[in-house]
């Protein structure tokens, strides 16, 4: 089995069963270290959103997510650093639940190392936080599609390494009315 989808795996099950994020980050570093061999680890942002007007965020080791709002794109840097998942037993620090505001049109984009370490021929690595703004639009599909070209034009149109880019958008409720009471034809 893959370490992806032992984690996959893990998730899923915890997510269902476990009543905080913390708590489920918690079963799966318990699931990893019974299962993955020493030197193995696995980066994770792990993300809820329980309650109007807010996101909770888990960060183990892995890339900021960047969250899109109306005061720019902001890195959104874990509060207190921990390690991977399936290091927990080297020490260091245990995870923090950092709580960010995710308002009506907020946007959180979350990517994996393969972007920001893509690098172009003169092996500069892609500028993903500045180069968001210029693409960020209402449809995520449409910005994620616009990033994506950008960094393949950045590495010469061949990434080397896996790349993902993920970006969840809180809609505006009036919008989401406003279709919802248009009339069908």
């Amino acid at each position: 089995m893959s370490t992806a989808a032992l984690v996959l795996g893990v998730f899923r099950e915890a997510a269902y069963d476990e009543p905080n994020l913390l708590d489920v980050v918690a079963r799966i570093e318990r699931s990893l270290s019974r299962n993955l061999a020493p030197d193995d680890f696995v980066t994770a942002v792990v993300a809820g959103y329980p309650s109007e007007g807010r996101m909770e965020l888990v960060n183990c080791g892995h890339a900021p997510p960047l969250l899109v709002g109306e005061a720019g794109v902001i890195a959104v840097e874990p509060t207190r650093p921990a390690p991977p998942l399936g290091l927990a037993s080297l020490g260091g620090e245990l995870p923090s639940l950092q709580v960010v505001p995710f308002a009506e049109g907020d946007q959180l984009l979350l990517y994996t190392d393969g972007v920001i370490e893509a690098r172009d021929r003169g092996r500069k690595y892609f500028p993903l936080l500045e180069r968001v703004p210029r693409h960020i639009c209402d449809e995520p599909s449409r910005t994620l599609a616009s990033l994506h070209d950008e960094l393949l034009s950045h590495v010469g149109g061949r990434l080397h390494d896996d790349a993902a880019l993920l970006l969840l958008r809180k809609p505006v409720l009036d919008a989401v009315r406003r279709v919802a009471d248009t009339p069908s034809t």
